[in-house]
């Protein structure tokens, strides 16, 4: 097995049991995240690291999390799976109930690249004194033929982990051009080199990656498929997906043609037309046994409610298979035990990818082969439907532009009419508006731990949008909306026992937003009272709020009345 690349080093297994000690480790990138902006001025770089040991004495776990939160220009320079990193002077803590690596003001990293490792067969050069190319923000420091070797031993090691790397889309990693959703839907792939007439094909995925006509019973898989339809329960998120293969164990969704041959026309499903007066929608397509209806739990559930749609390809790790109730497949993905945080769903955006592009030839043949008539009944029922939208959404808009004009009809004042205050802009439009009421009582907040042991959850993450008016604020005076991020009474960030340092007192001082409103819903069901709940409106959120930014509104009577004229139009 191999050990630390020399003394004052620790592999990860024992890092990984050493709690608030700094310590040096050395390890591989196998998952990694974008960098992200935080409510303050620090940007946050987050990904994972393995090396033997902890993989195979944790091998139920991606790997240790490491997160680094610094100014933009200081991140590591870190670009994505296979890179090695050296880490000195870093601290293993809890942070969002999970284990992980945490850097302080004086943590060094060091990036060796990925194409900068060579294979082992080369190693004698770099142990006679050959340097590496890497990164690091720190200044520059020789990397120890003893680094060295052990990075080329960490790639031999666990490049079986690694797969081709490359493919999978990371959080917020653009992979490519901008797509149309639609447009990925409906492309038509050429014959690939990589496919055979078999339709075997080359894939970037692990051991675990299947086809869905090869799954089985409780066994765990990554699956790669195209979103045929979502539905949201109280408790989780229905996601139904195709790779256009069959599996005899699924749910049979019978074709048009089909449902008039048997006397079963109507939604699918529903075979004896308890529903059929409803405005549901018809199953799409495809038919047959070719789409595997999957329960996602929190937080993939939150996840892909937010970034994925119809259409979309996705790459679902850790699918536990299952028999429904009805002897049919089905399956979930519940939420990591470990690693409470770990989201297992991936947009795939690459059309080109291997998984994705065998997904594509599979599909075109079989709408090919689809009869014409009944195909275009379904897209006639879409695109009335997409009709009856566009002409609602011309009716508002006219309707807006008319108010902004100041030619609305006139009306009779009525007591509690509400009025939509133009001069507030939501940024998500198109997600749907949620009662006060339903966010404060939401059934998520309700969880039970193994154990069987039922609790009440302080919070849940989640989006949601909701139509309110104002009725309160905090603080009273204005001039508190915006704090000072150099006062240590208000931002406690900045501080880190193992190096305290002080702010530097003759730079400008920088300020953020951070206010309260109360607010309740605009427009309550008749009879009801009016759910009230207290907002935090800080940083960004109020920026795009306010269209202000953040200064001391004591010294800035500009800022404070601009402030003033947008809390009282």
């Amino acid at each position: 097995m191999l050990g630390p690349p020399h003394p004052g080093y620790v592999d990860l297994k024992t890092a990984f049991e050493t709690r608030d000690k700094l310590i040096d480790v050395m390890g591989i990138v196998v998952e990694y995240f974008d960098p992200s902006p935080t409510n303050g001025t620090d940007w946050q770089l987050t990904f994972k690291i393995q090396d033997p040991l902890f993989s195979e004495t944790y091998s139920s776990m991606a790997g240790i999390r490491v997160k680094f939160f610094k100014p933009e220009n200081l991140l590591p320079k870190v670009r994505g799976k296979g890179d090695v990193v050296i880490l000195r002077r870093i601290k293993l803590k809890t942070h969002q109930e999970s284990l992980v690596l945490m850097s302080g003001f004086t943590t060094e990293c060091v990036v060796i690249p990925a194409n900068a490792i060579p294979e082992s067969s080369f190693k004698v050069a770099y142990a006679g004194g050959k340097e590496m190319n890497y990164l690091t923000t720190t200044g520059r420091r020789l990397l120890t033929p003893a680094e060295q070797m052990y990075a080329i031993a960490l790639k031999q090691e666990l490049n079986h982990i690694l797969g081709s790397g490359g493919a999978i889309v990371t959080r917020n990693t653009p992979t490519g051009p901008a797509y149309d959703r639609n447009q990925l839907a409906n492309t038509k792939v050429k014959t690939s080199r990589r496919m055979s007439t078999t339709g075997s094909f080359s894939t970037s995925m692990g051991h675990k990656f299947s086809l869905i006509k090869d799954v089985q019973i409780q066994k765990f898989y990554d699956l790669v498929g195209q979103v045929v339809k979502m539905h949201q329960s109280m408790n989780f998120l229905e996601l139904y997906i195709t790779d256009y293969t069959t599996n005899a164990l699924l749910h049979d969704h019978l074709s048009p043609e089909d449902q008039v041959k048997l006397g079963v026309e109507g939604i699918d499903g529903d075979l004896f037309g308890h529903i059929a007066n409803q405005n549901q929608q018809k199953w799409p397509g495809p038919y047959g046994r070719m789409t595997l209806r999957i329960e996602l739990q929190a937080p993939h559930s939150y996840w892909a409610n937010n970034n994925v749609r119809v259409n979309d390809f996705v790459l679902l790790q850790n699918v536990r298979i299952k028999m429904s109730s009805l002897s049919k497949l089905e399956a979930n993905i519940w939420q990591d035990q470990l690693e409470p945080d770990r989201i297992q769903v991936r947009l795939l955006k690459n059309p080109s990818q291997p998984e994705v592009e065998a997904i594509l030839r599979r599909k075109e043949p079989y709408w090919e082969r689809r009869p014409k008539a009944a195909d275009d009944e379904i897209q006639d029922e879409t695109s009335n439907a997409a009709k009856k939208r566009k002409k609602r959404n011309k009716k508002q808009q006219q309707k807006q532009a008319q108010a902004e004009r100041g030619t609305r009809t006139p009306q009779k004042t009525t007591a509690g009419l509400v009025i939509a205050n133009q001069h507030v802009q939501c940024s998500n439009g198109d997600i749907r508006i949620t009662p006060i009421s339903e966010i404060i009582n939401n059934p998520l907040l309700m969880n039970k731990t193994p154990g069987g042991v039922e609790r009440q959850l302080p919070f849940i993450n989640m989006k949601c949008r909701a139509r309110v008016r104002v009725v309160d604020f905090y603080p009273d005076p204005l001039e508190d909306f915006s704090r000072s991020l150099d006062d240590p009474t208000y931002n406690d960030t900045a501080s880190d026992d193992e190096d305290p340092i002080g702010l530097d007192s003759q730079g400008p001082q920088r300020w953020e937003w951070n206010f309260f409103l109360r607010v309740e819903d605009a427009k309550p069901p008749l009879g009801t009272k009016a759910t009230q709940m207290t907002l935090l409106v800080v940083a960004e959120d109020a920026e795009f709020l306010l269209k202000l930014d953040a200064t001391d509104l004591r010294k800035d009577p500009k800022t404070l009345a601009n402030l003033r004229e947008k809390l009282f139009i």
